[in-house]
C-alpha cells in the first residue's frame, strides 16, 4: 500500500507510479517510485494546460503523504500536449512512457534520482529534470482521439523490453481495414542509436492461411487483437481471437494463439476457459502462456494431430462461416455459428 499524493497533485500521464531500481550500495540499495500529475495550485500555462510535475517516494520514506518530492520536467518540442502512458518501465539506466500512438517520453534514472524537492518546500527553484523523445516506427503514428470513436492503441499494441532491446508489436489497420487487410508487425528499438529495426510483417489474410492455422481451428470471421510480447520466446507474440460478443455465453469462443515474427510464421494456439463477460478479456503479461506450454494444458492442436485440414479462407471473410473448435486434451468438432463482431 502506498501512500496517496496530496491533494495539490492530480495524476495526469498514468494513474500507476513506475518503479524505478536505485543503484545497490552499502545499505543494499532501494527503489523510486515516479508518478506524473499536474500542480492544482499552480497557475494555467500560456496554452491553457496546468504544469506538469514528476512526484517521487523513495523506498525508505515513511508511511506518511508529505515524503513524496518533486522534480519540474522538461519535455522536448515534439512531445504533444495530450499524452498517454499505456506503458511504464526502466531499462539500461533509462525510465520510460510510452503512449502506443504517439511516441515515447524517456530520462536518465541516475539524473532522476539525483535529487527531489520537498512538495512543502515553498523555494521555486525546483530541480529540472530533463526529458528526451523518441517516435514511433514510420506510419504508426495515432492522433488522439477526442471523440473515442476508435479502438485505443492498447487494444491492437504492445511494447516490451526484451533482451538487450525494446520491442513494439502493432496490427496496422485495426480501425480501418477488414481483418483480412490488416498487417501484423514487429520491430526492435536500440535504446542508444533511437533506431527502430523492423523484425518482420504479416498480412493477417496470409496468416489465417497457413495450414498450422488452418489446422487449429480458430475462428477466421473475427479480428485478432491485444497483441501480448513474450518474454520467454525472442519473436514471438500472443493474440486473442474469438467471439467476445456473442449473445449467448456457451458460444462465446475464447483462444489464444502465438506467432513467430522472426519467420512470420504461426506458432501455436489454445482455447482459454469460458469468459463470462462481453468483450475480449485483459491478461495482465504474457509469461502465462509458458506455463501453458510447460503443463501442456488448453493446447488446441496436439502434436502429431491428424485432423483433417480446414479449406481455405475467403479473401475479405467477414460473412457468417462455420468454426471448428477443438476442445482441450480431445479432439471434438463442435459446430456453432459465428458473428461478426
Amino acid at each position: 500500500m502506498l501512500p496517496t499524493l496530496p491533494m495539490r497533485f492530480l495524476p495526469s500521464v498514468t494513474y500507476c507510479p513506475l518503479p524505478v531500481r536505485q543503484q545497490p550500495d552499502a545499505d543494499g540499495g532501494g527503489y523510486l517510485l515516479a508518478i506524473f500529475a499536474m500542480d492544482m495550485d499552480a497557475d494555467a500555462e500560456a496554452d491553457g494546460y496546468l504544469p506538469q510535475v514528476l512526484c517521487l517516494l523513495p523506498s525508505s520514506a515513511p508511511f506518511d503523504r508529505r515524503r513524496w518530492g518533486t522534480r519540474r520536467p522538461i519535455f522536448p518540442s515534439e512531445k504533444p500536449k495530450s499524452f498517454t502512458a499505456h506503458q511504464t518501465f526502466s531499462f539500461q539506466g533509462s525510465a520510460y512512457w510510452v503512449d502506443l500512438g504517439q511516441d515515447i517520453l524517456f530520462c536518465s534514472c541516475h539524473d532522476l534520482m539525483s535529487g527531489t524537492n520537498n512538495i512543502n518546500n515553498d523555494d521555486d527553484d525546483d530541480d529540472d529534470l530533463q526529458f528526451g523523445y523518441i517516435q514511433l516506427p514510420d506510419g504508426c503514428y495515432v492522433g488522439f482521439d477526442s471523440l473515442y470513436l476508435t479502438h485505443l492503441p492498447s487494444q491492437y499494441r504492445d511494447i516490451r523490453c526484451i533482451s538487450h532491446s525494446i520491442r513494439f508489436v502493432s496490427i496496422e489497420g485495426y480501425n480501418t481495414d477488414p481483418p483480412y487487410d490488416m498487417l501484423l508487425s514487429m520491430w526492435d528499438l536500440t535504446p542508444s542509436s533511437r533506431q527502430w529495426h523492423k523484425v518482420g510483417s504479416i498480412h493477417v489474410g496470409s496468416l489465417w492461411e497457413q495450414e498450422g492455422f488452418r489446422r487449429s481451428g480458430l475462428p477466421t470471421n473475427t479480428s485478432p487483437t491485444q497483441p501480448m510480447l513474450s518474454s520467454e520466446e525472442d519473436g514471438v507474440v500472443y493474440l486473442m481471437a474469438g467471439d467476445f460478443y456473442e449473445e449467448d455465453e456457451k458460444h462465446r469462443s475464447l483462444h489464444v494463439f502465438s506467432v513467430d515474427m522472426t519467420t512470420c510464421e504461426f506458432a501455436s494456439a489454445w482455447r482459454l476457459p469460458p469468459w463470462r463477460h462481453s468483450g475480449p478479456p485483459s491478461l495482465i503479461g504474457s509469461d502465462i502462456f509458458k506455463h501453458l506450454k510447460m503443463d501442456n494444458l488448453c493446447q488446441l492442436v496436439p502434436p502429431n494431430t491428424r485432423a483433417k485440414v480446414l479449406p481455405r479462407p475467403p479473401k475479405r471473410d467477414r460473412g457468417e462461416g462455420n468454426v471448428i473448435t477443438v476442445r482441450p486434451r480431445k479432439v471434438q468438432r463442435v459446430h456453432h455459428q459465428g458473428e461478426n463482431v
